[in-house]
């Protein structure tokens, strides 16, 4: 502006800026405008009503081009017109939220107010506080960056489950190739456990000639089955991470694109930094991708597993496979419990660190203005500060992960005891054999860890 040019490009000149900063900056802008050709590029509209010539631009192109005056005359039909009524009724919501807001503030903090009224009249009591010493949470108020929403419902889920299912779509013969994969490698995991057992209980023959040839027989079907198991899995995980690749792009594309949709003041807000919105770019679409994917891919083999696994089993002994089968759920649920514990349920502990995380990110990235301040001993106490709630969360979360394992495990050995005891019960008083309770107790077992993969 020193320089006094003849052409001035304006790009959002007030768009950090609030309402009444911009009213200011825009006079002056229009003062200075006189007499020279400016070109204004606008999200905020209500700073171009005065420019000679609008024109809107919508997924690269001029869709419209005049004046503001013959924008607005055409009224529903124009995309300026909807534009400009659109920020209005935003501007209006938003000052109505923040009288409310205001409102409900002052009258929580003279109701405080009231009640350190009544108790100075009797000189200051050990339970009273002055309004210095409230916090916003006393009136009500949560300014917590991670404040998450409440979790979906079922049908919410469910949709957004089937939304995500409509995206691949176009891959819908890759995902059934790798389903046919998937149920393959389920069944041949239960053929493995019933080889091996039947392995186990030919070593217990006291016949050398035909311990020699049935080994030798399994030997070749066990060549097999690897052999069939090599390709099926491929088939699966190629196929299936295809569809997997494919939902992550789409994912990535629309999460972007809808970033893009917000408006400049969604970007202002400190849960919405650069760095956030990177990681969840990152990490959203793949945790999609795992949770539809690669989860469905696991249904669908273990489906496949337990449901070849419960036939044999039912088949070869019935009654060993009844008792198996009611200690399933104790099973699952402990094959379950102990990963989770293993993990320590720490997945939540990602938004606890987000904090310490951005401060450390911002340090770095403006290590320059750190430094010329001599902030760097700030920046060590903020970022310590905010890895105490973390700590204290991983110190507790430690010890019920320790205890729940123990647990987890004493359900786990219990069940495959009871489980072998029926088996030893079955065979001492010649109800069964060895053989078939063994692979009966193998094969139902493999099972049961693959429904706990699920």
């Amino acid at each position: 502006m020193l320089k006094n040019p003849a052409i001035l490009l304006l790009d959002e000149a007030t768009s950090a800026l609030d309402s009444e900063s911009e009213k200011l900056v825009q006079e002056a802008l229009d003062r200075f405008m006189i007499g020279r050709t400016t070109l204004v590029i606008a999200h905020r509209l209500s700073t171009i009503r005065k420019a000679d010539t609008v024109a809107v631009i919508h997924q690269g192109s001029v869709s419209e081009i005049g004046t503001h005056d013959d924008l607005m005359a055409k009224g529903d039909a124009g995309m300026y017109a909807k534009l400009i009524r659109l920020q209005e009724q935003a501007h209006e919501t938003a000052m109505i939220n923040a009288k409310e807001q205001r409102s409900a503030f002052e009258r929580s903090a003279l109701d405080q107010l009231s009640i350190i009224t009544r108790n100075s009249s009797y000189g200051r009591s050990p339970y009273s506080r002055r309004l210095s010493d409230f916090s916003t949470s006393d009136f009500g108020l949560s300014l917590d960056p991670n404040h998450r929403m409440e979790k979906l419902a079922f049908r919410d889920q469910a949709s957004s489950f089937w939304r995500l299912a409509k995206m691949n779509s176009p891959e819908w013969g890759y995902a059934l190739i790798g389903s046919i994969g998937s149920m393959v490698c389920g069944s041949i995991s239960a053929m493995f456990a019933y080889v091996l057992s039947a392995v186990m209980s030919v070593y217990y023959s006291q016949d050398y000639s035909y311990m020699r040839r049935d080994i030798g027989k399994y030997c070749y079907l066990l060549i097999g089955v690897s052999s069939a198991a090599f390709f099926f899995n491929t088939l699966q995980h190629l196929f299936w991470d295809v569809v997997g690749e494919n939902l992550t792009k789409r994912v990535r594309e629309k999460m972007l694109s809808a970033v893009l949709r917000n408006e400049i003041a969604w970007f202002d807000r400190e849960e919405n930094a650069s760095a956030r919105i990177a990681a969840r770019l990152s990490l959203d679409a793949h945790n999609v991708r795992s949770a539809i994917g690669d989860r469905i891919s696991v249904i669908v083999q273990n489906s496949a597993l337990m449901l070849v696994a419960c036939t044999a089993g039912f088949v070869l002994q019935w009654r060993l496979a009844l008792v198996l089968v009611a200690v399933f759920p104790i099973v699952v649920a402990a094959t379950v419990l102990q990963k989770m514990f293993m993990k320590g349920f720490s997945g939540d502990l990602e938004a606890a660190h987000a904090k310490a995380t951005q401060i450390a990110g911002e340090a770095v990235s403006n290590v320059r203005t750190v430094a010329a301040f001599n902030s760097e001993s700030k920046i060590t106490q903020l970022f310590a500060a905010n890895l105490e709630s973390p700590l204290r969360r991983s110190f507790w979360k430690g010890q019920i992960a320790g205890s729940g394992f123990g647990i987890a495990q004493f359900l786990l050995y219990a069940s495959y005891a009871l489980g072998l005891w029926y088996a030893s019960y079955l065979v001492k008083h010649g109800i069964s054999d060895f053989s078939k309770t063994i692979r009966v107790f193998m094969v139902l077992m493999v099972s049961a860890n693959g429904a706990a993969e699920t």
